[in-house]
């Protein structure tokens, strides 16, 4: 195991505790599902100012090196750089001047690497994807709070949908997700048996020229 996949699974275990991190993630190693989700940003409801010291700011490249800072072994500064001029969006919550969540906004199109596949954005839409929180600020609503403010800056900006995928196991998310008006439009993944993968999509998710993701909806998977 890669040290990445070694810290990422210790992350899980506190996330889920023992218990939960036994009976849900061997299965889940062995098919790979993730939950499909989206929204109209313009019918989120939206929080207002600054939640007990937390605030929510659009990125730019000079902010990136912290941004590098949080997960220096996730990113590097040419490949943030490249995503910036490319269109997507970088959005952090801070607390004072401490960077404690970071998210981003992909158009166009964007490989997901746990799925091994692109996705591909029509106009005005935008996937949400790397959302990531530092472990102690994890739990704060507060940073839930703020980073809500990002679909009132989407709205403005023409976005008329956002996505996102959340692994099957995670619950909490996907609940917090449902909470604010995301609507589940299908689920995907592969089975992974001996380093053979059984791709899989049901709902609105469509798999374009073996390798295009597209998603469809609002569509609810079965």
């Amino acid at each position: 195991m890669s040290p990445l996949r070694f810290r990422t699974a210790c992350d899980v275990l506190r996330m889920l505790g023992p218990g939960r991190f036994a009976l849900e993630i061997p299965p889940w190693v062995l098919r790979r599902q993730y939950v499909f989700y989206t929204v109209d940003p313009g019918d989120v409801p939206q929080t207002t100012g600054h939640d007990n010291g937390f605030a929510l700011t659009l990125l730019s490249e000079e902010d990136l090196p912290a941004v590098v800072a949080v997960r220096p072994d996730t990113y590097t500064l040419a490949q943030l750089r490249a995503r910036l001029r490319a269109g997507h969006l970088a959005f952090a919550v801070r607390r004072r001047d401490e960077i404690v969540s970071v998210r981003w906004i992909f158009v166009d199109s964007v490989y997901l690497p746990y799925l091994s596949r692109r996705l591909v954005l029509a106009p005005g839409e935008g996937f949400l994807d790397e959302l990531y929180t530092m472990p102690r600020w994890r739990r704060k609503g507060a940073v839930t709070a703020a980073g809500q403010q990002i679909y009132g800056i989407l709205h403005r900006r023409g976005f008329h949908r956002i996505s996102c995928a959340i692994a099957a196991w995670n619950h909490l998310p996907q609940r917090l997700a449902e909470e604010i008006g995301y609507a589940r439009v299908g689920r995907g993944g592969y089975w992974a048996v001996a380093g053979y993968r059984k791709y899989y999509w049901e709902g609105g998710l469509e798999e374009r020229r073996r390798r295009d993701l597209v998603i469809h909806g609002p569509k609810e998977s079965p």
